[in-house]
C-alpha cells in the first residue's frame, strides 16, 4: 500500500492510476506465488479480508480526493469499489494462466487502464488486443 501510496503523488489524476496500476503489476511479476495465495486469502472474512477490505476503503478514499482536488464530483464509493475488485481480478487472471512476461502484463496494464477510464469517466478508453492481435473493444 505504502507503494501506490508514493505512486499517486503525480498531480494529473490518469498519471496517477497509470502509477498505480504499473506498481501493482510489477508485484504481481515479482511475487506471483506470494500474490496469488495473498489474493485468496483475502477473500476470507479472517486477518488478510479484514485488510482488503481496509486497503479498498482507502484507495477509494484517495480516488474520491483525487476528484475533488480537480474540482470533480467523485464517483459513486460503490462503481469504486467495483473498480477494484475488477482491476484485482485481471492480475489474478494473469497470475492463474502464467500470464507474466512483460508483453503479458503490457496488456494486462492496457485493460485494466481501459477499466479505470471507463469506469471513472477520465478519457476516451484506448483499443486493446489480444496475444492473437484480435482487437477488443
Amino acid at each position: 500500500m505504502q507503494a501506490i501510496r508514493l505512486a499517486s503523488v503525480s498531480s494529473k489524476q490518469e498519471e496517477r492510476i497509470h502509477s498505480c496500476i504499473d506498481v501493482f503489476l510489477l508485484a504481481a511479476q515479482r511475487s506471483s506465488g506470494l500474490m496469488l495465495q495473498l489474493q485468496a486469502e483475502a477473500q476470507r472474512r479472517e486477518r488478510l479480508g479484514l485488510r482488503r477490505q481496509a486497503m479498498f476503503r482507502e484507495l477509494t478514499a484517495m480516488i474520491e480526493d483525487g476528484f475533488r482536488e480537480a474540482g470533480r464530483e467523485p464517483p459513486p464509493s460503490l462503481l469504486v469499489h467495483g473498480l477494484l475488485i475488477g482491476l484485482e481480478g485481471i492480475v489474478r487472471h494473469q497470475l492463474e494462466s502464467g500470464r507474466l512476461a512483460d508483453s503479458d502484463l503490457a496488456q494486462a496494464r492496457s485493460a485494466m487502464l481501459m477499466l479505470a477510464r471507463g469506469a471513472l469517466d477520465i478519457a476516451t478508453p484506448q483499443t486493446l488486443t489480444n496475444s492473437r492481435n484480435d482487437t477488443l473493444t
